[in-house]
């Protein structure tokens, strides 16, 4: 569930790629 703590910090586009 890291994938919601970096699109908290990074873009949402981070975490598409993710």
């Amino acid at each position: 569930m890291y994938s919601i703590n970096l699109f908290k910090s990074n873009n949402e586009r981070m975490i598409l790629t993710v």
